[in-house]
């Protein structure tokens, strides 16, 4: 079936007005079932906000080291995981050429605990090869009650510097010899079914290593993950 468009006597329907009303109808008709309006899309279209590296590491070999040198069990083997979840962060950006974490493990478990904590953090990354050694240490790793009932909450604390092997020296951060503080706290939750202490233990280590790691790439604010703890701050 044809259509045609009447024509008044004695006036002549442009051939533009009509490509124009054609072209308004379809492209308004998808809207009509619910399209998204122009503003929204133009949100969408806006980039998320860039957070730059706070320290850009040299392109040399590096190891990450965690552990609690005050107190050598605070993390206890979730310190190892946590090596492993930075490495795998910073190899994926590209950080530095990462030393296979499982070699820090053995180098570790190779010694007895008061020769191991004996030798300077400069040492251990020597004898890996390494030219650079990030190192966390963990101040605070703990889970607390509320008054012994079954609400319970996180409390974390790391201090993170980058270490040069040949002199000892804190390349990063310069203003601080015991390193950036990165803090992280959880809000009260009630231990339930699946949600345990050693839930929440894991949870927080991996986003405090996310977190350390973030300290030394660019990233976007929509690459975070929304399912670490709400409540972390970071301080000088």
């Amino acid at each position: 079936m044809t259509y045609h468009l009447p024509i008044r006597r004695g006036r002549q329907f442009s051939l533009i007005t009509f490509n124009f009303l054609l072209f308004t109808f379809y492209f308004l008709l998808p809207c009509l079932s619910g399209c998204a309006p122009l503003g929204a899309l133009a949100s969408k279209a806006t980039p998320a906000p860039k957070i730059p590296a706070e320290y850009v590491p040299v392109q040399e070999a590096m190891i990450v080291l965690v552990e609690g040198y005050e107190n050598p069990g605070i993390v206890g083997f979730l310190g190892g995981h946590m090596e492993r979840m930075i490495a795998e962060q910073l190899i994926t950006h590209n950080v530095a050429p990462i030393i296979n974490p499982n070699l820090v493990n053995d180098f570790r478990t190779g010694k007895s605990g008061d020769e191991y904590r004996t030798i300077k953090i400069a040492a251990i990354g020597q004898a890996l090869k390494a030219k650079q050694v990030l190192y966390v240490n963990v101040t605070q790793f703990a889970v607390d009650s509320a008054g012994g009932s079954m609400m319970t909450k996180g409390k974390s604390e790391v201090r993170v510097r980058v270490v040069d092997t040949a002199t000892g020296e804190t390349r990063w951060p310069r203003d601080s010899s015991t390193g950036q503080v990165l803090q992280l706290n959880t809000p009260y939750m009630e231990l339930s079914g699946g949600t345990t202490e050693a839930v929440l233990r894991e949870k927080m280590a991996r986003a405090l290593s996310e977190r350390v790691a973030r300290l030394f790439y660019d990233f976007t604010t929509d690459q975070v993950d929304g399912s670490e703890p709400e409540t972390g701050n970071m301080a000088n």
